[in-house]
């Protein structure tokens, strides 16, 4: 990915990635339990405890069904910078449940910014709740012409269980976030994630999108963690 000191008139896409980073972080209270919306404790989630952010290292590797690779190529503080199959890079924060905070594709650069904090998701327990909202940027490469939008997120721990995919099985933590309109008011996308803290990382994903009715599920097929 280009270094914005390079590129003049591209998008300071590590500032992007470092304010993801510092409002993840923010103080604030935990969101309550809200009874009836989540499973209780079971099992699992007393074998797991409450769960801290990941822990990753340049040069892990996830490799997913459907050919998908996701390569850490470098560690910026709460910022991951990731390396796809195709070669294209983009940038995350640990949290899996934040979106994207910059990417770049043949025409388009993407850039992400949120707007307020996402709550005290972690360390991740069951019934925990987080709400964000997030500014979005799409600038076309060939025109310069920039699209924005926002977009409101709502996120809950649901439960724990053991799930088994190609690269074993994985006690894990069932993590939903749910997309709306910037209004709040039209459910766009959920998005469902099974994450594994023996791993660090999800070991499957689900995405539905409400609008087209299009479902798409990834599952781990193996996996390299650097220095292990």
């Amino acid at each position: 990915m280009p270094s914005p000191s390079i590129a003049p008139g591209r998008p300071r896409l590590a500032a992007v990635a470092v304010l993801g980073g510092a409002l993840i972080l923010a103080a604030c209270a935990a969101p309550p339990r809200v009874p009836g919306i989540y499973q209780p404790e079971n099992d699992v989630s007393l074998r797991l405890g409450p769960s801290p952010l990941p822990e990753y290292r340049r040069g892990d590797v996830f490799r997913f069904s459907g050919g998908r690779v996701e390569r850490v190529t470098a560690v910026k503080g709460e910022d991951v910078y990731w390396q796809r199959e195709n070669g294209r890079e983009l940038v995350r924060h640990r949290s899996f449940m934040l979106p994207t905070l910059a990417w770049e594709t043949r025409k388009r650069r993407g850039a992400q910014r949120l707007l307020d904090s996402p709550g005290d998701m972690w360390p991740l327990a069951i019934g925990k709740l987080g709400s964000f909202r997030v500014e979005r940027n799409l600038t076309d490469k060939a025109t310069g012409e920039v699209r924005r939008s926002r977009r409101k997120f709502d996120c809950q721990i649901e439960t724990a269980e053991t799930i088994t995919v190609e690269a074993g099985s994985f006690d894990t933590y069932r993590v939903s976030c749910r997309r709306y309109n910037s209004r709040g008011s039209r459910l766009r996308e959920t998005q469902t994630w099974h994450y594994s803290p023996r791993i660090g990382h999800y070991v499957r994903r689900e995405t539905q999108n409400h609008s087209s009715g299009k479902r798409r599920v990834i599952e781990l097929a193996s996996y390299e963690k650097a220095g292990s």
